[in-house]
């Protein structure tokens, strides 16, 4: 499933607000809270991964938009009208309504 570049961008602010919570707990920390510091250095290192892998998406998408623009067929495997969402809305995607 691609993403809209509204959800890239809230789900990096979101990483982003996950990260200043990491770093603030982990300057709390006292010098004998060691092992509490290794672990939440993990989660500040996993929490950048999907920040980096989050900011190469939403560079892909702009690089997308830009080859659509300016009536270039695109090198990357997103298609522009996905990115941008429905014409209600063009940063978030609209879900489909359930039939029954």
């Amino acid at each position: 499933m691609s993403y809209t570049i509204g959800d890239l961008f809230d789900r990096l602010s979101i990483v982003n607000c996950k990260i200043w919570h990491i770093e603030e707990e982990r300057r709390s920390l006292g010098s004998d809270e060691a092992e509490r510091a290794l672990s939440l250095s993990d989660r500040l290192s996993q929490a950048n991964d999907e920040r980096v892998g989050l900011v190469n998406q939403i560079n892909a998408s702009f690089r997308v938009l830009l080859d659509h623009a300016s009536g270039i067929k695109s090198e990357i495997a997103f298609d522009a009208e996905d990115i941008l969402g429905s014409p209600k809305n063009k940063f978030y995607r609209v879900p489909p309504k359930e039939s029954g």
